[in-house]
């Protein structure tokens, strides 16, 4: 291989835990068939074998291959400890690529990137647990060929779109003020928001406008301490109420549960108990606003005075994470970009903080101040692999929401990403 393997270091000791995991990865999802892996299959079980694991499906003038799924939505080849009996009986080579690679998700650019979704619980909690974890390391020995064919994003070297030429550039800026010391997440991510309104007006795909010597002045800015430190004293001013950000919560988790999909609905089973706990209705939306701010607020004080620098850890790593292995130039523009994000963090918040295992302390008048590092380690997990498998990666669930709800240029804006970073 010409290109070099980069990848974080989380993923240098992660292996698949099978039946120590809390969940399984084989269930509720859409899992096709590459045909190299399929022949392989087929080999092993035969004409009749395959057609008990697999359908066949035309579509236009192909035919896709999908594996089959039981009544509770799990691959019929998922056995009753929750492995895999296609890996087990006919090895890895047997498996869908998609299989193999998961959770891993490639990019091809200049290297071949190498990170990971947090839809797995292993991962989630090697991202999440350890400070360096998203510190990047090099190696063609990270991941074998089989691992590298399914891939989310690849660069085109030919591009003259400088939106896309400079994806490389402009991510590593983003991936490094995330790591600046000695701000909270919520000021890094306004520092990094503010770039991308200075660049707005004539850094995004296709534009006429664009010019070189104005992106160079935007990064020299960014990346002058001073000038940041400004920024963030500013941010810091500002008196926002968390209003905006808890209906938006609302909206969309009321949302989740009422879209009639029964795509990973045990993150919906994790929505209901949180609104029956907060003594609301989470299929009508009518909810108390004032209530959810007020629950919400006192358990995130109750638990930051202990606990903020490892909460601070997970959203950074779960944010530079996200920077690198989930490319901008999906997006027209980056404010467009940040603006989902920062809708997806403050999504997790509200579940982080008002986790079950939290607000029954809560309403039963206990001291959250007694909670552990462990204990919250294992929260952090429930709340982030859950969210990403339900949301997430429910890509059409999730568009959905944007063009219902955040479709407005009023929101693409500087001032809205702050009513959403101070929650």
């Amino acid at each position: 291989m010409d290109q070099r393997i980069i990848s974080f270091k989380y993923l240098t000791d992660f292996h698949c835990i099978a039946d120590q995991c809390e969940d399984h990865c084989c269930g509720h999802w859409k899992i096709f068939y590459d045909p190299p892996s399929l022949q392989i299959l087929k080999n092993k079980v035969g004409d009749a074998g395959l057609s008990e694991i697999v359908s066949f499906e035309t579509i236009g003038d192909r035919t896709v291959v999908q594996l089959k799924l039981n009544k509770q939505q799990n691959c019929t080849m998922l056995d009753d400890n929750g492995l895999c009996s296609i890996h087990s009986l006919y090895g890895e080579e047997a498996l869908a690529n998609t299989c193999a690679s998961f959770p891993r998700r490639i990019n091809y650019g200049a290297d071949v990137e190498l990170t990971a979704s947090l839809a797995c619980p292993e991962i989630a909690r090697k991202c999440l647990q350890n400070s360096d974890a998203v510190d990047f390391v090099f190696g063609d020995d990270l991941v074998n060929e089989k691992k590298l064919q399914v891939f989310d994003n690849r660069y085109d070297a030919t591009t003259s779109d400088p939106y896309l030429s400079n994806n490389n550039d402009i991510r590593n800026l983003m991936y490094e003020l995330l790591n600046l010391e000695g701000f909270s997440i919520a000021q890094k991510f306004f520092i990094v928001s503010s770039f991308a309104s200075d660049v707005s007006k004539f850094y995004f795909r296709d534009s006429p406008n664009y010019s070189e010597q104005q992106l160079v002045e935007s990064v020299n800015r960014i990346t002058d301490f001073d000038y940041v430190k400004k920024l963030v004293e500013e941010f810091d001013e500002l008196d926002v109420k968390p209003h905006t950000a808890i209906e938006l919560v609302q909206l969309v988790l009321n949302a989740r549960i009422v879209s009639g999909t029964e795509y990973y609905s045990v993150l919906n089973e994790l929505i209901a108990e949180i609104a029956g706990l907060l003594k609301s209705d989470a299929r009508t939306g009518n909810d108390n606003n004032d209530l959810f701010v007020n629950i919400y607020q006192e358990i995130k004080h109750q638990i930051s005075l202990k606990h903020e620098q490892r909460i601070e850890q997970y959203f950074t790593n779960y944010a530079r994470n996200a920077i690198i292995s989930e490319w901008y130039v999906s997006d027209d523009n980056l404010m467009k970009y940040l603006q989902l994000m920062s809708v997806r963090i403050i999504l997790l918040k509200f579940l982080l903080f008002c986790h079950p295992k939290l607000l029954k302390r809560y309403n039963e008048g206990l001291t959250l101040k007694g909670v552990t590092e462990d204990e919250l380690d294992a929260i952090a997990v429930d709340v982030f692999y859950k969210f990403t498998r339900g949301i997430e990666h429910d890509k059409v669930f999730f568009q959905s929401i944007q063009k219902a709800v955040l479709n407005k240029p009023e929101l693409l804006s500087l001032a809205f990403l702050t009513y959403l970073l101070k929650f």
